[in-house]
This record gives C-alpha cells, structure tokens and sequence, in this order.
C-alpha cells in the first residue's frame, strides 16, 4: 500500500509520532511489570519503524 502525502502533513506526522515516542519510552522507563514493558517496547518499535519510514531520524 502506497500513501500520497504533502510535506506538511508529514512534517504534522513526525511530530506527533516524536512526541508519542517520547511519552512510550518516559513510560517504559517507568513501569513495574515485565509484560507491560514487552508490550511497550513492541509498541516503540513498530513507532520508530513508522518514523523510518517517513525519513525521520530515530533517536
């Protein structure tokens, strides 16, 4: 599947996949329980890919 979009709107998207990067891994830093921990960081993973994909550097 191919996704035609602007400059803006990925400009829009990088931001706010950063900002839900930053609060996922604030929580992962967090967090008590090993299962919850394995899903967060899946859930990163897939995020950053996306990012990848949109040619934002991943930090």
């Amino acid at each position: 599947m191919n996704l035609e979009i602007t400059e803006e709107e990925r400009e829009l998207l990088n931001e706010i996949l950063e900002e839900k990067q930053k609060r996922m891994i604030h929580e992962l830093n967090h967090t008590d329980t090993i299962e919850f921990e394995r899903m967060l960081k899946k859930k990163i993973e897939v995020l950053e890919g996306l990012m990848r994909k949109l040619g934002q550097t991943v930090s």
